[in-house]
């Protein structure tokens, strides 16, 4: 009778609690880049603002210089324009961010700076700042200090630098270049953070607190679910596995007694000269071939505790009661399995005793191969046979029984199939893998 392992029961509750481990798992790792995504984008926004904040404070430093301060004589070095204009921007620098400023031409020549080793010197402008000359716009941006008019800054922590546009009261065009200081960077960065890592981070989080109680639910649910299940399907095996003992329990007291009787009355009846000898020797023949089918059926219904005596008994069985039905002669090397589980046995032996029965009933074959390995996590057994090949005789029955074969191990994600043998003859092999869940 089958009997229900502990291990079965730890097993399915194994593979449910690490399938909820994987999950939370997961779902960690999800939080954990969504919330460092969110942190990026804060971070990338924040940045914009700063240097949009920066751009506005560029543009009004530009208007508020635009008066009198440029004009002809800067073009011409005055000096006492440029101190002017030096002493208006070391107000600036005193009461703001401001940290350096140069006054660009528009043939690229700096006309002032505070770095006053950069005054009256010619630079390459970038595209994008010589048409703001004619736009009359402003841009910001992070400075990048491999530029060459940044040689006197690059010892410099990093910098906002605003180009802005403006015009002096005599209508030349000037090009304002300031810098400020990355602190409001920072602040903005921080700001941001604190704006949004408390709606997207305590979202997420607010999300795991739901999600994991209710995983940790329905993974007891399943687990309950799936006790109930195994109690009712173990009791169906139970039962089953009763009937069926009482079946065979029932012909072996029954049916093949008579039998027994029966044949040994009928070979007494063959010294009874009124009795045609060849009758008896039918009837004789035909009672064997009965008692040998109904001993088949009682074996198939009841085979070998596979559990206890391992594969290797069973299979010699089956090779015994092939040869005696047919007289072919059957090779066996099946302890490659041994110690394996018990799914895995009995799957194997559903597989050899499926392809011994078709060479018995329709290969016409004289010699038998059943043979058994393991390939990594695969279990695979093969019946090779040197009959008439595939399709030849071959009725309803061997269909139907391949088929549901084939479907048991396509459902264990395994795969069989039935081949011509080389070099003459047929063969059966299944893969499936060595690990199945308990039956």
């Amino acid at each position: 009778m089958s009997s229900r392992r502990p291990e079965d029961a730890a097993t399915r509750e194994g593979v449910v609690r690490r399938s909820l481990r994987r999950f939370v798992a997961s779902a960690t790792l999800a939080l954990v880049v969504v919330g460092v995504a969110n942190i990026a984008v804060a971070r990338v926004v924040s940045r914009d603002l700063a240097v949009r904040d920066a751009v506005d404070h560029g543009r009004s430093f530009a208007t508020s210089i635009s008066g009198s301060l440029l004009h002809e004589g800067l073009l011409r070095g005055d000096p006492v324009s440029g101190a002017a204009l030096g002493e208006l921007v070391d107000g600036h620098k005193r009461a703001s961010s401001l940290v350096h400023v140069k006054v660009w031409a528009p043939d690229g020549t700096v006309l002032w700076a505070d770095q006053a080793e950069l005054r009256g010197r010619v630079f390459e402008l970038e595209p994008e700042v010589e048409r703001l000359f004619d736009s009359g716009d402003a841009v910001g941006h992070v400075t990048q200090l491999d530029r060459p008019e940044h040689v006197a800054g690059r010892t410099e922590r990093q910098l906002l630098e605003v180009y802005a546009a403006t015009t002096s009261p005599t209508g030349d065009r000037f090009l304002v270049e300031s810098y400020w200081s990355a602190a409001q960077l920072e602040e903005h960065s921080w700001a941001g953070l604190a704006w949004i890592a408390p709606v997207s981070v305590g979202g997420l989080l607010v999300f795991a607190l739901v999600v994991f109680p209710l995983a940790s639910s329905l993974v007891r649910r399943v687990e309950r679910v799936q006790g109930e299940n195994s109690v009712l399907l173990q009791h169906s095996l139970d039962a089953s596995d009763l009937e069926r003992h009482r079946i065979v329990r029932d012909l072996h007291d029954g049916v093949m007694q008579d039998l027994h009787v029966l044949g040994y009355k009928l070979s007494l009846g063959a010294d009874d000269d009124r009795v045609p000898s060849t009758a008896v020797d039918e009837l004789v023949d035909r009672v064997r071939r009965i008692s040998a089918a109904l001993r088949s059926t009682m074996a198939d219904l009841y085979p070998v505790d596979l559990e206890s005596h391992g594969l290797a008994p069973a299979v010699v069985e089956l090779a015994a009661r092939a040869e005696e039905e047919s007289g072919v002669r059957v090779t066996i090397d099946v302890d490659a399995l041994d110690g394996q589980a018990l799914p895995a046995l009995r799957l194997s032996y559903r597989v050899i005793r499926e392809g011994l029965r078709n060479v018995v009933r329709h290969a016409a074959a004289s010699r038998a191969d059943v043979r058994t390995w393991l390939e990594g996590d695969l279990v695979r057994v093969r019946v090779d046979d040197d009959g008439r090949g595939p399709g030849g005789g071959e009725g309803s029955g061997v269909h139907l029984g391949l088929a549901l074969l084939r479907d048991t191990t396509g459902d264990v994600g395994g795969s069989l199939s039935v081949t011509r043998r080389p070099g003459g003859g047929t063969r059966l092999e299944a893969t499936f893998p060595r690990d199945l869940a308990p039956a």
